[in-house]
């Protein structure tokens, strides 16, 4: 019965309109039970994880996942098959399939409402890493395969994660139409893709949305699609699809999600990049109609949880409204998209950005006084008598916070100190915790 359900599946050639794939690190979904691969945090008996905990995710995940309406789904830190396949029914997917090493505590999936063809995986030999999972698909007179991968994390030594990619470019060997999606733990333009796009003839889809982030590191959830989407040879990438949707606190990741079509699409004009116009902060700040600038070697000058200052020498600085993984001393070029006011401070609010090097020299980027400040800027060296909060400083007078530490009244000096406004109050964001008093 089995055979005969499987050839008529492979004689019916399943016809959409527009198929719609979304990827999604779900973060943890562990079952409650133990099963002696868990992460120690979600041991029953030995950690608060339990059973009612993963029914009320799982349920939560299914709805989410339910009112996406996507095709297909790729998944990742799922537990186990037995967890993926609850979440199908749930979730209602007919089609889906799972990977993992024996070992593993976590493996990758994949939901689908078009028949899976076949199902391929592909392990790593000499390192340990999540497998690869590979589906085969034939719908509007196109076949294509789809892999689900969730690359090692940023911690691990270059040589294996260069060894992970590679065991996914030699996958992708002789694959026509080929589309991976998954965590890949690096961000977009990262020199580690170089092979995958180059020579397996893929394209990222973050090129089409540079302002976005799929996790707090930056764009490190990907969606690649072979060239072949992009030649309206059948299927094809359906243009402005691609986009970051919120994850309803279901994980630290949030899903990517994109479609294609069986419609012709002008790719021509996508492909015409608009050039972009090299500026200087103060060329930009203040205006709200910015379109295709270039900041070009600013220094990273303040992070926080919500982004970080950059400034060119002289001192004069601009806060980004954007999670990258970047570090105070980073000499970075900045691509912007959007710019804006919040709480009435100026800030780029949609930005693209390439790390580039290092500075040992942070003085040439920094203010030497408190004169002509404005939001983004970070004064190198401050000092004064600090009073319920607040010091006076040239005959004027700033808030002092510090988010890791309130201060007694006395005098003070600090370093690094970040420059807005607070309620339409002078503030200094102190970030430094070995701050010298009297």
């Amino acid at each position: 019965m089995n055979k005969i359900f499987i050839i008529l599946l492979l004689l019916i050639n399943f016809i959409y309109a527009d198929i719609k794939i979304l990827s999604f690190n779900v973060e943890n979904l562990f079952d409650g039970k133990n099963d002696g691969s868990e992460y120690k945090d979600f041991i029953i008996g030995k950690s608060s994880w339990n059973e009612a905990k993963f029914s009320a995710k799982l349920n939560k995940l299914a709805k989410f996942l339910s009112n996406t309406s996507a095709n297909i789904i790729g998944l990742q830190e799922i537990e186990n098959y037995d967890v993926l396949k609850e979440l199908a029914k749930k979730s209602g997917y007919k089609f889906y399939a799972f990977s993992k090493e024996k070992n593993s505590p976590v493996g990758v999936g994949l939901l689908s409402n078009i028949p899976i063809i076949d199902t391929t995986f592909y392990r790593p030999v000499g390192f340990k890493s999540r497998d690869i999972l590979r589906c085969d698909f034939s719908t509007n007179n196109e076949d294509f395969s789809v892999f689900v991968v969730h690359m090692l994390a940023p911690r691990n030594p270059i040589k294996k994660k260069k060894a992970n990619f590679n065991l996914l470019y030699n996958s992708l060997l002789g694959v026509k139409n080929a589309i991976v999606i998954g965590d890949f733990n690096a961000n977009y333009k990262d020199k580690i893709f170089n092979p995958i796009l180059d020579i397996r003839h893929l394209r990222d889809l973050w090129e089409f949305d540079e302002s976005g982030y799929s996790h707090p590191l930056g764009k490190i959830d990907h969606a690649l699609l072979a060239n072949t989407f992009f030649q309206n040879s059948g299927l094809n990438y359906k243009i402005g699809s691609f986009k970051v949707l919120n994850n309803d606190d279901l994980s630290d990741h949030r899903p990517i999600e994109f479609m294609l079509t069986n419609k012709k699409e002008d790719f021509n004009s996508l492909d015409k990049k608009q050039s972009l116009n090299v500026v200087t902060i103060n060329e930009i700040y203040g205006k709200t109609d910015i379109k295709n600038a270039l900041i070009k070697d600013a220094c990273v000058t303040f992070t926080d949880k919500f982004g970080f200052a950059i400034a060119q020498k002289g001192g004069d600085g601009v806060y980004l409204h954007s999670r990258y993984n970047v570090e105070v001393g980073d000499i970075v070029d900045v691509e912007v998209k959007k710019t804006g006011f919040y709480k009435g401070n100026f800030e780029i609010s949609n930005s693209f950005v390439t790390k580039k090097s290092k500075t040992t020299n942070l003085l040439p980027y920094l203010k030497n006084n408190v004169l002509d400040l404005r939001s983004g800027d970070v004064v190198y060296k401050i000092s004064g008598n600090l009073k319920d909060k607040k010091m006076l400083i040239d005959n004027r007078e700033f808030l002092i916070y510090n988010p890791y530490k309130k201060y007694e009244n006395g005098f003070y000096e600090f370093k690094m100190a970040f420059f807005t406004k607070y309620k339409n109050q002078d503030e200094f964001i102190i970030k430094e915790k070995n701050e010298t008093f009297n």
